[in-house]
């Protein structure tokens, strides 16, 4: 069976040598520390890769036995901050803790749970590698970027944490460990495996991770239960147990009640359209007039719940999983291509094929005519405005320019490189001593303009 692997695109940030189209990688691995251990192809093709979450939720789920298929106008998509993974939120569910090739490492989006591959630092849902520039003005060490984000340090601005499994506690304004039972839920409701988010627990709209998979207790994520247990109204019944009433679920057997939750079957209760049955790879989904369990996530299937698909596929606009990462293709979990082919504007461009006029080819995953010093700026991933551009220069009036230095234009983030340079409200770097107009005061030698 196809594990429902998640992965969400989170909003695209401007990086440093990042035009939206990252490189070729290795195929999924099972953790973070391992990400890169796995042989396997390029990335969207390797089996047991990530899902896609991309695209806008759709309201038909293609067929099944020549039925329509509807998923409904909600079908699991999350409405949440750019960090957040896309996913099922709701209480019976928590984003699925699976690592894959396709986030944590410095350009990629981040993992579930804040999560960035070997001490990297996760701002505004992308990953900055240890020891990179995670703002213009500070480093990332160790998950802090600038002495800020990491666990027991103060938030970042916007009350942002960067590293791994940290929230920003609203009490205390200080980053603080998430995820695990009996800790907070991370951003997106995220609980480690064998935990669950319980949103009438711990702090008020954070949530805190409780046990799940036991039998009476709450159901796992996917609606799963451990020692053959079945999920049933979002509670686990014991192996052998009634699955409510003879009529409604039937008995549990090794997992699956007998009369609902499986492919073909009638949706059990507590398993709404969009959201995911007990039988993995299923989902909910209205057929004929009635909620069944459909296979969902492969070629042609209906999108699992989150709008996922199985690797090699992307969920499109009409709720159905295609293929993806290929030239003209919608871009593949993480805003990749395959063969070396850039992402841009949530659209593949083949390895040598033009970027668009005046940003020159595609060549190993970027376009090579624009993004440096003098050129245009370049698409992103997502959107196909040219706003990006590479380390040392911002895009003003759609061409890359030296940016941070004193005389220049601030960089990205109202960031100034020069030592002592403050970024003043006309957007130029100011000398220490110089004022930094609109009532923001004069620039001091910490590079902050104040009183």
């Amino acid at each position: 069976m196809r594990s429902a692997f998640r992965v969400m695109l989170a909003g695209t940030v401007l990086m440093s040598w990042t035009v939206g189209c990252l490189k070729d990688i290795q195929a999924p691995a099972q953790t973070l520390e391992e990400a890169d251990a796995s042989a396997g192809g390029a990335a969207g093709t390797g089996a047991g890769g990530s899902r896609d979450a991309g695209g806008p939720a759709g309201a038909s789920g293609g067929k099944v036995d020549g039925a329509p298929v509807s998923m409904g106008a909600d079908s699991g998509a999350l409405d949440a901050p750019a960090d957040a993974p896309r996913g099922d939120t709701s209480p019976d569910r928590s984003p699925d803790p699976i690592v894959t090739a396709t986030c944590g490492m410095g350009g990629q989006v981040c993992c579930p749970g804040n999560s960035c591959k070997s001490g990297g630092c996760c701002v505004s849902g992308r990953c900055f590698a240890n020891g990179t520039a995670c703002r213009e003005d500070a480093t990332c060490l160790s998950g802090s970027c600038g002495g800020c984000g990491a666990q027991t340090q103060p938030c970042c601005a916007d009350r942002a944490c960067t590293g791994v499994r940290t929230l920003c506690s609203p009490t205390t304004i200080s980053c603080v460990a998430c995820g695990v039972g009996g800790q907070p839920c991370c951003g997106g409701q995220f609980c480690e495996a064998g935990s669950i988010c319980d949103g009438n627990q711990g702090i008020m709209g954070v949530g805190q991770c409780v046990p799940c998979g036991a039998s009476t207790g709450p159901c796992c994520a996917n609606q799963q239960c451990n020692a053959g247990a079945c999920c049933f109204n979002n509670r686990c019944v014991a192996n052998g147990g009634a699955c409510g009433t003879a009529v409604s679920g039937g008995v549990c057997a090794m997992g699956g009640c007998s009369n609902c939750g499986s492919e073909g079957k009638r949706c059990c209760v507590g398993q709404d359209v969009g959201k995911p049955c007990g039988q993995v790879g299923t989902i909910c989904a209205q057929v004929l007039g009635e909620q069944k369990c459909v296979t969902c996530g492969g070629l042609g299937d209906s999108c699992c719940a989150g709008r996922t698909c199985d690797a090699g596929t992307v969920c499109g606009s009409s709720g159905v999983c295609q293929t993806c990462g290929g030239p003209d293709q919608a871009c593949c979990a993480g805003d990749q291509c395959t063969g070396g082919g850039c992402c841009l504007a949530g659209l593949c461009v083949g390895s040598g094929l033009s970027c668009g006029t005046g940003l020159g080819n595609c060549q190993a995953g970027n376009c090579k005519g624009c993004g440096g010093r003098d050129q245009p700026c370049c698409p992103t991933a997502a959107s196909a405005t040219r706003s990006a551009c590479g380390a040392g220069t911002v895009c003003v009036a759609a061409k890359c320019v030296d940016c941070g230095v004193v005389g220049s234009a601030c960089c990205a983030g109202r960031g100034c490189t020069e030592a002592g340079a403050c970024c003043s409200a006309g957007n130029q770097c100011v000398m220490p001593g110089a004022n930094c107009g609109g009532g923001l005061g004069i620039c001091k030698e910490t590079g902050k303009c104040g009183p």
